[in-house]
C-alpha cells in the first residue's frame, strides 16, 4: 500500500511538471491573471466523503471543500487546492516555484479534487472550470436547473434545526438539509436555491455526502477571483465525455507526460477504481 501511494504521488508530480512545461513561455502556472468578481463575506467549510469505486463501497475518500460566499457571487473548491494555489502563487512571485514543486509539497496539500465552481457568474448561472490534461475546460448552466421538492421532515444537525428538500441532478437523487437559521441561499457543489444555507447534502445512496464543518468570517479583505486561463468553452455533456475519455486513455496520457511502463500501469489501476463520478449523466 505504501508503495502504491508513493507511486501515485510520483504520478501527481509528473502531471504537474508536464503542465509547467506545457505552459512555459506563454503563461504562468500559479500567478496567472485573475478577474475579481466579489469579496468574501463568509467561508463555509464542508467535509466531503465519497465512494469512488462501486466495486469497493467499504473504502471511502474524504476532502475538505470550501465555499467562499460574497454579496452576489460564490466560489466552491477543494480547501487543499485553494491552499496549494495560494502558496504556489507566492512561490512563483518569489522565483521559488521549482523548489516549491516537490514530492513533500504534493503530500502536504494532497488535493484530490481540482474543479472550481462559480455561482451567479454569470448572473443566475454557474460556471464550472477544470483542467483535463492538456486542456482547460469551462462550461456554464443556469441555476434554474434545480427543481426543489420540499419535505415536511426536520432534523437537528449540529447546533442547527434543518429542513429537507429533494432534487434530481446528474443522474442522482439528492437530499438537502438546509437551515433557515442561516438565511443564505447557498450550498456545496453546484447546489443552491433554498431558503437557508445547505448544511448537509447527500445522494440517496450516500455515495457522496457533504456536511458542514465550520463557518468563519475572513480577517481583512479576501477577494473572490475568477481564474483567467486559456479556457476552452464547452457544455456539460461534452465535458463529462472528455472526463470519461481521459479515464479510458490514462496510459497514453501518462506516457505523454514521460511516465514509464510501471507508472502507466499504476495510473491505469488507480483510474479503474474511479468508476463512480459525482455526475453519472
Amino acid at each position: 500500500m505504501i508503495m502504491k501511494k508513493h507511486n501515485l504521488y510520483k504520478i501527481q508530480i509528473l502531471f504537474i511538471l508536464f503542465q509547467i512545461i506545457h505552459y512555459s513561455g506563454f503563461s504562468q502556472f500559479f500567478d496567472h491573471p485573475c478577474k475579481v468578481i466579489d469579496t468574501t463575506n463568509l467561508y463555509v467549510v464542508y467535509n466531503l466523503i465519497w465512494k469512488q469505486d462501486t466495486n469497493d463501497l467499504q473504502t471511502v475518500n474524504s476532502e475538505e471543500m470550501i465555499l467562499f460566499i460574497g454579496r452576489e457571487k460564490s466560489k466552491f473548491m477543494s480547501y487543499n487546492q485553494y491552499r496549494f494555489n495560494e502558496a504556489g502563487r507566492i512561490a512563483e512571485r518569489e522565483g521559488k516555484l521549482s523548489a516549491f514543486l516537490n514530492e513533500e509539497t504534493i503530500k502536504s496539500f494532497n488535493a484530490k479534487l481540482t474543479y472550481q465552481i462559480y455561482k451567479n457568474f454569470p448572473q443566475e448561472s454557474y460556471t464550472y472550470t477544470k483542467r483535463i490534461m492538456p486542456t482547460n475546460f469551462v462550461y456554464e448552466e443556469p441555476l434554474s436547473i434545480y427543481q426543489w421538492e420540499f419535505c415536511e421532515l426536520t432534523d437537528t444537525i449540529g447546533e442547527f434545526v434543518a429542513h429537507c428538500a429533494l432534487t434530481d441532478y446528474g443522474g442522482r437523487k439528492w437530499v438537502a438539509w438546509y437551515t433557515p437559521e442561516i438565511p443564505i441561499n447557498e450550498g456545496p457543489y453546484k447546489f443552491k436555491g433554498l431558503p437557508g444555507l445547505i448544511i448537509k447534502l447527500h445522494d440517496e445512496l450516500n455515495h457522496y455526502v457533504f456536511e458542514l464543518n465550520r463557518i468563519e468570517r475572513p480577517e481583512g479583505t479576501h477577494l473572490i477571483e475568477y481564474e483567467d486561463k486559456d479556457w476552452i468553452k464547452t457544455d456539460r455533456v461534452t465535458f463529462l465525455q472528455a472526463e470519461s475519455n481521459f479515464r479510458h486513455d490514462i496510459i497514453n496520457r501518462v506516457k505523454d507526460a514521460g511516465g514509464n511502463s510501471q507508472t502507466q500501469q499504476v495510473a491505469a489501476r488507480s483510474m479503474m477504481k474511479r468508476n463512480n463520478p459525482i455526475e453519472l449523466e
